[in-house]
């Protein structure tokens, strides 16, 4: 890969030479990597020279930034639900990830040019991998005859995901920076601290800027310290964040969530303040692509963040070295359902699917789809989605440089996206004050029972006003629209189902921390799909059933660190033979209804597990045959696990075997 080094004064579209250098290697068909300050004009570049000479597609991740150009450089766009009959012939075409292959229409007759990616290093970390992408690597791997340009002022990801891909690394330096110095706390995320910080630098400065990707906590601090509060539930009525899209100069003290991070910039006073309370998963660059939504300098940028300040081996892995250990052990597991789908003459078809679904489970987030949501397999092992590896060991390796405060200051200090005139470790000197976090805690859980309550009911409304087919529809994530069109005249004229049908389907989205839940319940706990939806506020079953699935995850991946061939250890293909039994022992108490009413467990219910679990072979391949004991344990290690049923309790049951076992333990 070549590099050109250029400095510059202010903004990209002033510099003549520069511009013709950019046009030339577009026009040789490379593919190149360009860096530059952030505010020096990149998006300008693109749409006020480039595209008078080049057929363009560009693709912007962010909707807002989408919307600006499009009314202000009248370009065709691509975006959201938009909809267009027949695509034109376009010379530029502005569009979103998702929509980019429809884009692709309106360069039939013609060639593209070039295609450009903006915020490049998007694709490799977003916290969470968005399918959408997929398009943009599919467009790079088909165009032939084009240049490909991919742009950020981070760029570090696509350096180190995408080595060997660019030809040419453009770096573009500006005299002219956004500036601001830091102030850097290592301390715990309570709303006292977090209060207290706010107190300290808000009295000094006209505006100031908070964020914190925690929507509930924001809710209360707002309301304790007048701060207008902005999250993605209150951004289509937002008058701030319409203020802030309109490019009108904003003088206001606000919390937000990363609904503002997504390609919006922010024109504030120039002696603003911006906290960012770091929760573990923000890394240096999102810290330094927040900073830069802010398009005049900020006095002062303070990070509230927890280190954990270590500094031991697995910190120092390489992107290479994560990488590889993540594809090994996903080689191993997928290995292992293989061998469990060949296993079924040597055991139970049953017990092979359920293993096999366990083991699923481990990789699930990693395995490649079709059109239809479906896992690909091939040969009996799942197809991989290496996109989605790759942003895994991405995100670990910024974790991991991240938990050390030197670390992250080194790193810091290091960015040519903005210019940073001071880093200081700060101390706040304050103690927190306890009650004022007992107050937003008792507060934020009282309005989190409120909401659960209010869904309860609307669930309860849905299952017993909706057909099994409507449900079914519901549950697989339909739209509004496609609900509406199968309800009855009776149905439709119900204001209350569809009010309850439009607030709750957002419980049933993919992303949403119900949707697994319900999915499991259906599997383990109930084959019915009423009884599965209302489980959604029962949290005692669904949330001790959550706390297994993440014990033995847990435990897999420290066996996975020790073993340095990766492979998957008898005592673990043991541990899923365990799950099962446990989700049977659940499923037998669930149906005694002793989960519901936090009943003691009699020695007549336990003889009932006991024939149960014998007749259903789940006992094979045991050499003890004291399976209440056994019984007994299982039930101890599943009440264990869950903080959220404390209430129930298990009978001492004293039977001659059990007790000449316990006395030998003691001895």
């Amino acid at each position: 890969m070549k590099t050109i080094e250029i400095q510059i004064e202010d903004y990209i579209t002033n510099d003549k030479d520069l511009i013709s250098v950019i046009k030339r290697v577009i026009k040789d068909k490379k593919k190149i990597l360009l860096q530059a300050p952030m505010g020096t004009g990149k998006s300008s570049l693109i749409l006020d020279y480039l595209s008078k000479e080049f057929n363009i597609l560009m693709a912007i991740p962010n909707t807002a930034q989408i919307e600006t150009i499009e009314k202000r450089n009248g370009i065709f766009c691509l975006y959201g639900d938009k909809q267009q009959k027949g695509y034109r012939s376009e010379t530029t075409v502005v569009s979103t990830p998702d929509r980019l292959l429809q884009a692709t229409e309106c360069f039939k007759t013609k060639n593209i040019d070039c295609l450009i990616v903006d915020e490049s290093h998007e694709l490799y970390t977003t916290a969470n991998y968005r399918p959408k992408f997929k398009n943009i690597m599919t467009l790079q791997s088909t165009l032939k005859n084009t240049s490909i340009l991919h742009m950020s002022a981070t760029p570090q990801a696509n350096l180190t995901c995408l080595k060997g891909f660019y030809d040419i690394f453009i770096k573009i330096d500006s005299k002219k920076k956004l500036k601001t110095s830091i102030d850097i706390y290592d301390m715990e995320l309570n709303p006292s601290n977090i209060k207290n910080i706010i107190n300290k630098y808000k009295t000094n400065n006209n505006n100031t800027f908070i964020y914190f990707d925690d929507k509930s906590m924001n809710e209360e601090l707002a309301e304790e310290l007048n701060l207008i509060n902005v999250n993605a539930d209150n951004k289509k009525n937002n008058e701030i964040l319409s203020e802030i899209k309109a490019k009108n100069k904003i003088n206001e003290n606000i919390i937000f969530t990363s609904v503002i991070r997504a390609g919006i910039d922010i024109l504030n006073e120039k002696n603003a303040v911006l906290i960012i309370c770091a929760k573990s998963n923000l890394t240096t660059d999102d810290t330094i692509q927040l900073i830069g939504r802010f398009r005049n300098n900020l006095s002062k940028t303070v990070i509230i963040k927890n280190f954990k300040n270590e500094d031991t081996e697995k910190n120092n892995q390489s992107y290479e070295q994560i990488l590889n250990q993540k594809k090994k052990y996903l080689k191993s597991i997928n290995d292992d359902i293989k061998r469990w789908e060949e296993n079924k003459i040597k055991y139970t078809k049953e017990d092979c699917t359920e293993i096999k679904k366990k083991l699923t489970e481990l990789i699930e987030i990693f395995i490649e789809l079709n059109e239809k949501g479906e896992k690909i397999e091939e040969n009996h092992r799942y197809k991989i989605n290496t996109h989605r590896v790759e942003i895994s060991a991405y995100s670990q390796l910024q974790k991991n440089k991240t938990k050390n405060i030197d670390n992250m200051i080194k790193l810091l200090e290091k960015t040519e996206a903005i210019k940073i005139e001071n880093i200081e470790k700060k101390d706040l000197n304050k103690k927190a004050n306890k009650s004022f976090n007992k107050k937003i805690q008792e507060k934020s859980t009282e309005k989190r029972e409120l909401k659960n309550k209010e869904l309860k009911q609307r669930i309860e409304y849905l299952s017993n006003n909706l057909s099994t087919l409507q449900l079914e529809l519901f549950m697989e994530g339909s739209t509004l629209k496609t609900l509406e069109m199968t309800l009855e005249k009776g149905q439709r004229e119900d204001r209350e189902l569809r009010d309850a049908l439009r607030k709750t389907l957002s419980v049933v989205e993919p992303k949403s921390k119900y949707y697994k839940t319900i999915q499991q319940i259906k599997k383990y706990i109930t084959n019915d799909i009423r009884d599965a939806f209302k489980y959604i506020t029962q949290r005692e079953l669904s949330t001790c059933k959550k706390d297994i699935i993440q014990e033995q995850i847990i435990r897999n991946n420290i066996s996975w660190i020790k073993d340095k061939n990766v492979e998957i250890a008898t005592d673990i293909i043991k541990n899923k033979i365990i799950f099962i039994r446990h989700f049977k022992i659940l499923q037998i108490l669930d149906n005694y209804g002793l989960i519901k009413n936090s009943s003691r467990i009699s020695k007549k219910i336990l003889k009932k597990i006991e024939d149960i679990l014998i007749k259903e072979k789940y006992f094979d391949g045991i050499k003890k045959k004291n399976y209440q004991k056994i019984i007994m344990q299982d039930l101890e290690l599943i009440f264990n696990l869950s903080r959220n049923n404390k209430e129930i309790r298990i009978s001492s049951i004293k039977t001659k075997n059990m007790n000449i076992e316990n006395k030998k333990q003691t001895a």
